[in-house]
């Protein structure tokens, strides 16, 4: 005897449809819809064709657009639409309107591979004021305070001046290099290599002799000795009263705000220490500045002004022989002809 087998469906309503047939059909064979119903298409198949047929796949090859002369806006909108990835570089100019793309890597037309990076230089506007009178140097603290060596000769060097408003107020003494504590207060290196620290109004001399000096924002005192070695002269950190030895020979120096100092040698290398070695990074330089925000600034050897971005440098505007820079990232520099300048962040 055959027995007949019962479903029991809890909460689920008889008219519901399974694949496109409903649920008595397919439970029970007999219903009253329709036999002719259209079967649904399976998700798996739909596609959407605004995004499966416009878009170029990775391994096609596109053309790159011409961008040159468009805002930035809409180069990247058409970068976007090519399937192309984009890296900007930001260049002051005073002949082109701000956000306008300049020049672009690869040219236009090209064939690349899709995804293919696309390097773009953006106009900016020009961001330096220039200052009164001339220097030979310049240093700034992380409380704004502003001082440079001038053009004057005396005896230890060049007179030294503080920034009073718009004007250059004179002090006693005379020096050749300059860099500027976190209070305000200069340290400097005079043509002989005396080490002096000054209050504004009396030097303190230090003992030793020194070819440059940096001073850190959190007081930290480097200098670059007299003492010749591979890459320039020795490095040394003041400990106290004295000064310690540190492996390695520059030129040029400044610290940064955790007093770790970033040094040129004499093949325009730069490099930063870590706490127990030198890290050489990227570029080379002939003179570099730190604020005491943490940025960095160097002067390339064909003068030119570059910030470091944490993983490469950015070409600025200007072309400076000596820099340094305040407490909010701004660079003030000096060029080769003696004008100082100021910059923005």
């Amino acid at each position: 005897m055959n027995k007949q087998r019962w479903l029991t469906l809890t909460n689920t309503p008889w008219v519901t449809t399974l694949g496109g047939a409903c649920l008595c059909c397919t439970l029970l064979l007999g219903c009253s819809e329709k036999k002719d119903a259209q079967p649904e298409t399976p998700p798996s198949s739909i596609e959407d064709p605004a995004s499966s047929a416009q878009t170029p796949l990775a391994d096609e090859k596109v053309p790159v657009p011409d961008l040159v002369g468009m805002p930035v806006k809409d180069a990247r909108e058409r970068l976007q639409a090519a399937n192309l990835l984009l890296q900007e570089t930001r260049k002051a100019v005073a002949d082109a309107p701000e956000g306008v793309v300049l020049s672009q890597v690869p040219n236009a037309g090209d064939l690349v591979q899709g995804r293919d990076l696309v390097e773009i230089v953006v106009a900016t506007a020009p961001s330096w004021q220039r200052l009164p009178g001339a220097a030979k140097d310049i240093g700034v603290g992380a409380n704004g305070a502003v001082w440079v060596i001038g053009t004057n000769p005396e005896g230890g060097g060049f007179g030294i001046y503080r920034l009073d408003g718009n004007n250059w107020a004179k002090v006693p003494g005379s020096a050749v290099r300059v860099d500027v504590d976190g209070q305000g207060n200069p340290w400097v290196v005079n043509v002989v290599g005396g080490i002096y620290r000054g209050n504004g109004s009396t030097w303190q001399q230090l003992p030793g002799a020194a070819k440059d000096i940096g001073v850190g924002a959190n007081g930290v005192v480097w200098v670059i000795g007299a003492n010749p070695v591979g890459g320039g002269f020795g490095i040394y950190r003041l400990d106290g009263n004295n000064w310690a030895n540190v492996a390695g020979g520059a030129v040029r120096i400044d610290v940064d705000p955790s007093g770790n100092p970033w040094v040129v040698n004499s093949g325009g290398n730069i490099y930063r220490w870590n706490g127990s070695g030198w890290q050489q990074m990227p570029g080379n330089a002939r003179d570099i500045g730190i604020g005491g925000d943490g940025s960095v600034f160097v002067v390339s050897k064909d003068f030119n002004v570059f910030k470091w971005d944490g993983s490469g440098w950015q070409e600025r505007s200007g072309a400076l022989s000596e820099i340094s820079v305040d407490g909010k990232g701004a660079p003030w520099g000096v060029n080769a002809g003696g004008e100082i300048y100021r910059g923005t962040p």
